[in-house]
């Protein structure tokens, strides 16, 4: 095996030190569990031309480049700086022109921040800017913590690593076919794509959302691709539309269920679509939060429930 294939990656990461001091640790946490050498500034040298040098020093060493952005533009050094842009956009555009991936993370607007952590006037606008045009260049993740910011760098990273590790077997693959001539292979089965993901589409009540949060953080953090509609459903999208699309295209269908589920009628309709297809080829597997669907008197009153809901409805 080539020393390519096996040494230890560089992650370069570059955000603004100030405002994120715990999401910074959290991705370093991450590069390291994925068996990477995570690398960023921590404090900027005194002159402008040396923290230039060394930031961009760090990028051309890194093997992949990490940027995650909040509502800081950061320091624009003075001098050496035609440009006037910060020394995290200055390492954006030196990872773009190396051309080594880019693993983009902005914090969502439902992040809690506080007043200090927001720059003002030509630096915002500057800042809106770099985002827009970086959303634009690269897919990016959203995050409302650190520790999502943790699990969705370590599915990214895992994501990358997999994808790289496809290229390289493929690579391997074409190089043996074609040192064998036209036979090909004789085993068929090593001609197969190879599939490394699994999607998993969380149906639940939004009044768990809290469980679902930390289900879908420890399914990201063991790399499994995942799918739940605060994040994937569009605005003005079809609810029933989106459900159908949801369960028929992934591979796993968790049911998170509870008391608030069961008194739902979306995962109702969920969990029986669900139950469908598992008959045939997906693989549905609920999960019980609470003893509601082993308690008869539970099953009564939601049954008055329901029956109240029907009769305010033909009320109106």
């Amino acid at each position: 095996m080539s020393t390519s294939t096996t040494q230890v990656k560089k992650v370069m990461i570059s955000s603004t030190a100030r405002d994120l001091p715990e999401h910074r640790k959290q991705v370093m946490d991450a590069c390291l569990r994925q068996s990477m050498l995570p690398k960023m500034m921590e404090h900027l040298p005194a002159n402008d031309l040396e923290a230039i040098s060394a930031s961009l020093k760090m990028v051309d060493e890194a093997d992949i480049y990490i940027g995650v952005f909040a509502f800081r533009y950061g320091y624009v050094p003075k001098e050496g700086n035609p440009d006037q842009i910060s020394v995290t956009e200055m390492e954006y555009r030196r990872a773009k022109e190396r051309g080594i991936p880019r693993l983009i993370f902005i914090m969502d607007k439902g992040h809690p921040i506080s007043f200090d952590d927001v720059e003002m006037g030509e630096s915002a606008e500057k800042l809106k800017v770099f985002k827009e045009k970086v959303g634009t260049e690269n897919i990016a993740n959203f995050f409302k913590s650190p520790e999502e910011l943790r699990a969705v760098v370590i599915y990214s990273l895992s994501s990358l690593k997999e994808r790289n590790f496809v290229k390289s077997t493929r690579l391997r693959s074409a190089k043996e076919k074609s040192s064998k001539g036209d036979k090909g292979l004789k085993n068929p089965k090593e001609n197969k794509k190879l599939d490394f993901t699994r999607k998993v589409f969380i149906s639940y009540n939004q009044e768990d959302t809290e469980i679902m949060e930390k289900v879908k953080n420890e399914l990201l953090e063991a790399g499994v691709e995942v799918h739940v509609d605060i994040y994937d459903m569009s605005a003005g999208q079809d609810i029933q539309e989106f459900i159908v699309a949801a369960l028929k295209n992934n591979d796993i269908v968790l049911s998170i269920v509870s008391q608030n589920s069961l008194l739902s009628g979306w995962v109702n309709y969920e969990m029986s679509f669900a139950r469908v297809l598992n008959t045939f080829y997906k693989n549905w597997i609920p999960v019980l939060i609470d003893d509601s669907c082993f308690n008869h008197d539970f099953f009564f009153e939601a049954n008055q429930s329901i029956n109240a809901k029907i009769e305010t409805l033909h009320s109106l």
